[in-house]
């Protein structure tokens, strides 16, 4: 059976630049599992959260700093929400997991007995709707991120899941900073070589033509605005789970709505939430472009 991380978009807001690839792995593993659970304690044992993240190290006490490591970082997540309703502003904070516990036996000598081992998870429920009850939803094989390396092909992974039916994602040079969590030092050829060289020989065998081209500003000096990702997109609005039953097709992503906020005017929205959508028609009207210019090559042929 595939093992599937399926989560609300907006997950992938979230920087997760403190994590190391390891951790990543972990957490991603645990995200994997909590799907659907709702507000429901999940227990796991070592052994499996060690096979979910093809975890390596052999040594017990090992294992437990790991984990205890990961769940710092993510009590420093910034997971949070705004939106402007009426004039009013609301803008929130929250963490994923409100409990995490860690337990096993010991032995006579005092050491730990792994295969007793347990770790229980809990979500906050202010964010149930990240696991749960999905509409707008992010969604990949564990496998496939566990095996990419850097850190930054991990991150940029998930991203492009995100539009993997559509093919095509444009950041500017400030968002792909912010999201990659790339240090300030780092000049455009340092991006080039350790991030962008990297994350294309990485990510080739998970996105068919994937080309990743960096926009220049048409003025003096030329210095990079943007960076642009294209690539096959999936025919298929959902991943293939051969274990479930078909699954309803993706809905195109939008930004996190609560109860009573649908159809608001622009004047309700937030700046957030009015580039997002400037950004989606500006898609729209690439796809229609380059719709167009296939149809004059075919007409020249």
């Amino acid at each position: 059976m595939i093992d599937l991380v399926k989560y609300h978009n907006n997950l992938n807001s979230v920087v997760f630049g403190k994590f190391n690839a390891n951790e990543m792995n972990l957490f991603f593993s645990i995200i994997s599992k909590l799907k659907d659970k709702g507000e429901d304690t999940v227990i796991f044992s070592w052994n499996e959260l060690k096979d979910l993240s093809r975890y390596k190290p052999t040594a017990t006490q090992r294992f437990v700093s790991d984990l205890d490591k990961t769940y710092k970082k993510m009590l420093e997540l910034n997971y949070g929400q705004t939106f402007v309703k009426k004039k009013r502003l609301t803008y929130s904070r929250f963490v994923l997991f409100t409990s995490f516990h860690i337990d096993c036996d010991m032995n006579d000598d005092g050491d730990l007995d792994a295969s007793t081992g347990i770790v229980a998870i809990k979500i906050n429920p202010e964010l149930r709707h990240i696991l749960n009850d999905l509409e707008q939803w992010t969604q990949y094989s564990l496998e496939e991120f566990i095996k990419l390396k850097s850190t930054y092909s991990k991150t940029i992974f998930r991203l492009l899941k995100q539009f993997r039916t559509t093919g095509y994602l444009k950041l500017s040079v400030e968002e792909f900073r912010e999201q990659l969590d790339i240090p300030n030092s780092y000049r455009m050829s340092h991006i080039n070589q350790k991030v962008i060289s990297v994350a294309e020989k990485e990510l080739n065998a998970h996105f068919k033509n994937l080309k990743i081209n960096k926009i220049k500003a048409k003025k003096k000096g030329a210095p990079v605005v943007a960076i642009e990702f294209r690539w096959s997109p999936e025919k298929t609005g959902t991943f293939v789970d051969y274990s479930k039953k078909k699954q309803p097709r993706e809905l195109t992503p939008k930004w996190l709505k609560n109860e009573g906020q649908q159809n608001r005017s622009t004047d309700e929205m937030s700046e957030e939430e009015l580039e997002i959508e400037r950004e989606k028609l500006r898609k729209e009207l690439a796809e229609l472009e380059n719709a167009k210019q296939t149809e004059i090559d075919e007409y020249i042929k």
